[in-house]
């Protein structure tokens, strides 16, 4: 082979190396959502780093019961210092039991198939006033399972080791969009390590 062609070589070769690079986050995506049709929960699981993804979501959902501590203590008599520690706690106890029951394979991979973490409960659900779950709820109803084809997605790159895919149902406000968090795990492989939860 002459100089050109291996030179030609090497550049096709690079190329394909740079092209199985930038799509290894959109094909790992892809593996997710087809694991999650099909419940295969063992296929799905090896996708997800479930310490780290407990981990972001207690952080989450510890934060908005911090502030409202601190909101609390403000407006009341006790001094915000005693408060807000309590309130520190106490969020980061319920957010990390909420996450227990949350950070489920099946609840996962609901958010790849539907871009929402819990089914939507209908308004004239006697159970949605006292918290319990709806009949329904994860059997696939028309109610609290939209398609799969009713969901947008999008992408934002945010450095070399990470990628958000968002999710909105098309029913949805722009401000209700799931971020799915992938970040790389050697040179191709991916895992979802985060999943941002849109504020009420």
């Amino acid at each position: 082979m002459s100089t050109r062609g291996i030179k030609a070589a090497v550049v096709a070769v690079m190329a394909a190396l740079a092209g199985l690079w930038f799509a290894a986050p959109y094909w790992t995506l892809h593996q997710m959502r087809e694991a999650a049709k099909a419940g295969d929960a063992d296929r799905f699981n090896a996708y997800v780093d479930y310490p780290r993804l407990r981990e972001n979501i207690t952080t989450q959902l510890s934060g908005p019961a911090v502030d409202t501590a601190d909101t609390t203590a403000d407006s009341g008599r006790e001094p915000k210092r005693s408060l807000g520690g309590i309130g520190r706690m106490l969020g980061r106890a319920l957010a990390t039991g909420a996450v227990q029951a949350l950070v489920r394979p099946e609840v996962v991979m609901r958010a790849l198939q539907y871009g929402q973490l819990m089914p939507k409960k209908r308004d004239d659900d006697p159970a949605a006033s006292d918290g319990s779950p709806s009949p329904s709820s994860g059997q696939g109803g028309a109610d609290d399972s939209p398609r799969h084809n009713d969901v947008e997605w999008w992408t934002e790159r945010s450095g070399l080791d990470q990628v958000i895919f968002y999710a909105r149902r098309s029913d949805q406000p722009a401000s209700r969009k799931l971020g799915l968090v992938l970040e790389r795990r050697g040179w191709v492989s991916w895992q979802l390590t985060d999943i941002r939860i849109p504020q009420q």
